[in-house]
């Protein structure tokens, strides 16, 4: 009797068994696992390349065009002044004139101040004044050559910052010079040759770039320059000596009118 109870007991458990097997089944046909989710892929950003430069950005201008501004270069700690055209905007490429004040380091006085903005104006001239760190020694100074290059050095530095910022047209750059600072412009309007299309001196005697530290074969290299000299006394000799061409005098009385006013004449047209 015993083992046929254990007989049903065992059969019992079977069949229990079974029907949670299938229930399982079922429940796997009626519900079917997920499969699982792969995590999404990041998509790579492009890079700017050789080939694909990176947008240039350009800081904020100073407003409103039509005034002559004061501005720092904010590496070298040195002010100058900048005039933007009326009608200035970024969309056209500007004339560059670097005009020196009477002295290295000093600004437009006024009465300059006004007639280059009438010129810039009507020509659509940006228009650069250097005031650079120190004031040139006097001829005789055995400081001035080193002095006279760091000039050069600084100015350089800001014509490049306002080339970096607004909007010129470096095939047509020019520097100005008079009183204390014909020799300046020149080294600088021959220290790179190719560089500036034209340079305008204001003089008060022939001989001094005769006498003066330039380097006459740099000035030889640049054949495109035009150079146009003015004053009472004006002479070209030191130039022509070099190999400049392009070399016209005006026996304007300087102190006639402002030194801007044969500035046309040097900046080249379109």
């Amino acid at each position: 009797m015993s083992r046929t109870y254990g007989l049903l007991a065992a059969t019992g458990l079977l069949l229990v068994v079974g029907i949670i097997v299938s229930l399982s089944q079922c429940q796997g046909c009626a519900h079917p696992a997920k499969p699982p989710v792969a995590p999404p892929v990041a998509t790579p950003q492009p890079t700017p390349s050789a080939t694909q430069p990176a947008a240039k950005t350009r800081p904020a201008e100073p407003k409103p065009a039509g005034k002559l501004v004061k501005l720092t270069h904010d590496r070298l700690k040195l002010e100058y002044q900048l005039y933007l055209p009326k009608g200035y905007r970024l969309e056209r490429q500007w004339p560059l004139v670097v005009a020196f004040g009477a002295g290295s380091d000093s600004p437009l006085v006024d009465s300059d101040a006004a007639a280059v903005e009438v010129l810039a104006d009507e020509h659509g001239y940006l228009v650069l004044v250097p005031r650079l760190s120190k004031a040139l020694p006097e001829r005789d100074d055995p400081n001035r050559a080193a002095v006279l290059g760091g000039c050069v050095t600084e100015a350089s530095a800001l014509v490049e910052a306002v080339i970096a910022r607004w909007s010129v047209d470096s095939r047509r750059m020019v520097v100005v010079g008079w009183c204390t600072t014909p020799e300046l412009a020149t080294r600088l309007a021959t220290d790179r040759p190719g560089r500036f299309a034209g340079l305008l001196l204001v003089m008060f005697g022939g001989a001094e770039l005769r006498k003066a530290d330039l380097d006459a074969k740099k000035a030889g290299q640049c054949k495109d320059l035009r150079v146009v000299i003015s004053g009472e006394d004006a002479d070209a000799d030191w130039f022509r000596t070099a190999g400049v061409k392009d070399v016209s005098l005006t026996r304007r009385d300087p102190k006639a009118a402002s030194y801007f006013v044969d500035l046309p004449s040097v900046v080249p047209a379109k």
